[in-house]
C-alpha cells in the first residue's frame, strides 16, 4: 500500500502543474478511505486513438497529420522546462493514452510512469531506474537493458 500510495503522489506531483491544449487536465486527487482515494480529470467525451485506429484499420493522411501535429505539441510542451516545473518525460506514449475530446482534438493522458527531467536542457539524460517498465510495444531498445546503466532523454517519447 505505501508503495502504491508513493507512485500515485509521485504521479499527481508530476500531472498537477502541466497545463496545455494537448494534454489532459488534472483537477484534484482527494483521499475517499484509508484504502482509497479519486482522481478528477478533465473529460474527454471521445474515444482514444487505440480504438479508433483497431476501429479504422488506417486514417487518411490528412487526419493522420493533423493528430501526430497535435500530439507533437503536447509532447513539446512536456519535455521544455517552463517556469517552476521542469522538463517531463511520458516514458509511456501509446495509442491508449491519447485520448479524444468532444471536438476531435487529441489530448495526452496517465503520467504514472512519467520522469522529471532535472536538467534544463529536453535533450539531456537521466539514469533510467525502471528497465522494464511500460508497454513493451511502444518503448525503444535501450529500455531493456539491463546489464549496465542506461541514460534516457525524451527521445523514448519520440520513439513512441
Amino acid at each position: 500500500k505505501d508503495n502504491y500510495t508513493k507512485h500515485v503522489s509521485r504521479e499527481y506531483e508530476i500531472h498537477r502543474n502541466v497545463r496545455h491544449p494537448r494534454i489532459v487536465s488534472l483537477y484534484d486527487v482527494f483521499e475517499i478511505d484509508n484504502n482509497s482515494f479519486a482522481t478528477v480529470l478533465e473529460c474527454c467525451k471521445g474515444t482514444d486513438l487505440d480504438t479508433l485506429l483497431k476501429a479504422k484499420k488506417r486514417l487518411p493522411e490528412r487526419q493522420a497529420r493533423a493528430l501526430l501535429l497535435q500530439i507533437l505539441s503536447g509532447m513539446s510542451y512536456l519535455s521544455q522546462p517552463s517556469g517552476s516545473r521542469q522538463g517531463i518525460i511520458h516514458y509511456d506514449l501509446k495509442p491508449g493514452n491519447i485520448l479524444f475530446d468532444e471536438f476531435g482534438d487529441a489530448k495526452i493522458t496517465d503520467f504514472g510512469l512519467s520522469k522529471i527531467v532535472d536538467a534544463h536542457d529536453p535533450a539531456e539524460s537521466m539514469e533510467l531506474t525502471s528497465q522494464g517498465a511500460g508497454t513493451y510495444w511502444y518503448l525503444p531498445p535501450e529500455c531493456f537493458i539491463t546489464t549496465e546503466q542506461v541514460r534516457i532523454s525524451n527521445k523514448v517519447d519520440v520513439w513512441s
